[in-house]
C-alpha cells in the first residue's frame, strides 16, 4: 500500500490483516504467535519479500526479554517486549544491530511494525469482519495513542 509520504506491506494472519508501514524503505512487518514461553515470528520486508522465521524463548505473555533461539540468517541476540497499555514496544538487540518497533495484540498474537534504530514505523491490525468490512487499530512508534478506523469495500 502507498499513501502521501508512506508505504506499507500487509499479510493475512488468521482473521487479521496485519500491516507494517513507514515513510522510508527498510521497515519490517513481524507477526508473533506464542505457546507459553516459546514465540514464533514471521518477518516480511518493506519490498514485500518474506524474510523468514524466528524462534524465541522467554517469560511468556509478550512481556520481558526473549532469547533468539533461531534468528534470521543465524543472527543471535534478544528481543524485548514492553507492554504500554494497548501497545507493546519491541526491541531487537542482535549480532546485526538494533531495531525497534511498535506492536498491537490480535486474536492470533502480536503484529509489529519495526525499523532500524533511529527511524520510525507504524502498524495496523485489521480484524477481518466480513469480505467487505475491516475493523482496524493502528499505532506509530513513539506515540502512546492507538487510533481506529473501519474500512468498507464499496
Amino acid at each position: 500500500t502507498r499513501g502521501a509520504g508512506y508505504e506499507g506491506v500487509a499479510v493475512v494472519d488468521g482473521r487479521t490483516l496485519a500491516v507494517g508501514w513507514s515513510n522510508m524503505s527498510g521497515y519490517v512487518l513481524a507477526t508473533f504467535h506464542g505457546d507459553g514461553a516459546r514465540l514464533h515470528a514471521r518477518l516480511v520486508g518493506s519490498d514485500g519479500r518474506y524474510l523468514g522465521a524466528e524462534e524465541l524463548e522467554g517469560p511468556g505473555g509478550f512481556s520481558g526479554r526473549y532469547t533468539l533461539t533461531r534468528g534470521l540468517s543465524g543472527r543471535r541476540g534478544h528481543v524485548t517486549f514492553t507492554p504500554r497499555g494497548e501497545l507493546v514496544e519491541v526491541t531487537w538487540s542482535t549480532s546485526r544491530g538494533t531495531s525497534s518497533g511498535v506492536g498491537l495484540r490480535t486474536r492470533e498474537g502480536l503484529v509489529v511494525g519495526a525499523m532500524p534504530a533511529g527511524h520510525q514505523a507504524g502498524v495496523v491490525a485489521y480484524e477481518i469482519v466480513s469480505s467487505r468490512r475491516l475493523s482496524g487499530r493502528w499505532a506509530v512508534m513513539g506515540d502512546p495513542r492507538v487510533g481506529s478506523e473501519i474500512l468498507v469495500r464499496r
